[in-house]
């Protein structure tokens, strides 16, 4: 199964934002790996330190969260 990729709660980097929640707790009652992302710092330029807490290697992952701007 896919990894999913939630945003972090603003407030505690530890847990998903409460917007994206239940999608987290029914993704990982299947069995799927949670990965966080820090949007805020994904939006001030450092994706690195947004995904420090992503497990690498883990293959295909889904993105549940907050819109993520391109660059043209």
């Amino acid at each position: 199964m896919p990894t999913l990729l939630s945003c972090t709660d603003p407030l505690n980097q530890r847990r998903t934002d409460p917007h994206f929640a239940a999608e987290t707790a029914a993704a990982r009652a299947l069995g799927a790996e949670i990965g966080l992302i820090d949007h805020d710092l994904l939006l001030a330029g450092d994706p690195a330190a947004a995904v420090r807490s992503v497990p690498r290697d883990r293959g295909p992952a889904w993105y549940r969260g907050w819109m993520i701007p391109s660059t043209a």
